[in-house]
């Protein structure tokens, strides 16, 4: 194949390499043979013509076609083979992996229950009943096995690590856009946390009420569904936040400001906040050196934070949820004021709390 990238048009020729003997060449365009000149220094193609970025392609027949298929393979193997010993340590398993969380993407159970009142398909969530024979799944949109299903019970029973005692257990059933295709309630144990059929998940944190170090639980997802796709989008997974070893209170006083330049007057923490921005500085002391410092922020209404200067957020354009911490130690100035910015969501809301919380590094995150 040839191809003339400039902008004029060339006439060049075809070598190829010295006792390389050519059976013959087809133009795959015009299906005329090429008039190949046969000489010791390599069979070639004279007076080759290439308009401005035309292309050139010519078949020809293999004299070793038999041994292409070892060649191929060889080829292949040299693609995939490392420079290096592969490493004999055993990958982490999940439970290292997931320290402080547990998926519960898989391991669901699956009934249809169109022909179910909300009173009987919220008796299929309680804890009691035996799912065994339903059919086991991952959370998802279930139309492509089922498209004549349009709502069912969804159910996964999955256990609290019994060494989550010291902090606060969150249980999330999430997507950017929406969880439900297209509305459903949530239920733990048999009881309606979102009782009312809706698009939207559940942030739920903290939920040690429910949810006891060491127990295990039942999440049920009762799914209705109008449209041409029925199911859950997204992810399902409990977390754990330990206790911080200190905490930094930032109650108080912070400037509010409409946009980005403008400020207005004053906000105080905790109680009911309106404005773009808040802003205040704080002084963090050199003794948490070697520590991990997090913004611990609880409010709906905030979706970002900004460290002297740089954008820290949870998710890919903010953070979700009632309560969340951020790692911000790479931008904490130790021994120095640092200016503090929360990113509010705009209107009213309550903005309860406001900290910075200490950790050994071994510990959290």
């Amino acid at each position: 194949m040839l191809f003339n990238e400039s902008n004029s048009v060339i006439n060049t020729d075809l070598t190829f390499i010295p006792g390389y003997n050519v059976p013959s060449m087809i133009d795959v365009v015009t299906g005329e043979a090429a008039d190949i000149n046969r000489n010791d220094t390599g069979d070639t193609i004279l007076n080759i013509g290439l308009d401005v970025l035309e292309t050139r392609m010519w078949v020809s027949p293999r004299t070793d076609v038999t041994s292409s298929p070892l060649e191929w393979i060889s080829l292949q193997r040299g693609w995939w083979r490392g420079t290096d010993e592969p490493d004999v340590t055993p990958l982490p398993s999940a439970s290292e992996q997931q320290k402080f969380s547990v998926d519960l993407d898989s391991g669901w159970r699956f009934k249809s229950a169109d022909s179910l009142t909300d009173d009987e398909a919220a008796a299929l969530t309680l804890p009691s009943v035996a799912d065994a024979t339903w059919e086991k799944r991952n959370i998802g949109i279930w139309t492509p096995d089922h498209p004549d299903v349009h709502r069912a019970v969804m159910r996964r029973t999955f256990k609290v690590p019994a060494t989550w005692t010291n902090g606060y257990v969150g249980l999330c059933v999430s997507h950017a856009a929406g969880v439900f295709v297209d509305e459903g309630r949530i239920f733990v144990d048999g009881q309606a946390i979102e009782p009312r059929f809706r698009r939207d998940g559940i942030y739920l944190d903290p939920a040690n009420n429910l949810l006891q170090p060491g127990g295990t639980h039942v999440l049920s997802l009762d799914i209705q569904s109008k449209s041409a796709e029925a199911g859950a989008r997204g992810h399902a997974w409990i977390y754990y936040t330990p206790n911080p070893e200190e905490k930094i209170d930032l109650s108080g006083s912070w400037d509010r400001f409409t946009d980005t330049v403008h400020q207005d007057g004053q906000i105080t923490v905790p109680g009911n906040v309106e404005g773009q921005y808040f802003s205040r500085k704080v002084m963090v002391d050199r003794k948490y050196a070697g520590k991990n410092i997090l913004v611990h922020v609880e409010s709906r209404s905030v979706k970002g934070v900004i460290v002297n200067g740089k954008l820290t957020i949870r998710a890919s354009n903010q953070v979700y949820g009632s309560r969340f911490s951020i790692n911000v130690t790479p931008y904490i100035r130790l021994g120095e004021q640092n200016l503090i910015d929360l990113v509010n969501n705009g209107g009213t809301n309550s903005l309860d709390v406001v900290q910075l919380h200490i950790y050994d590094k071994n510990v959290y995150p």
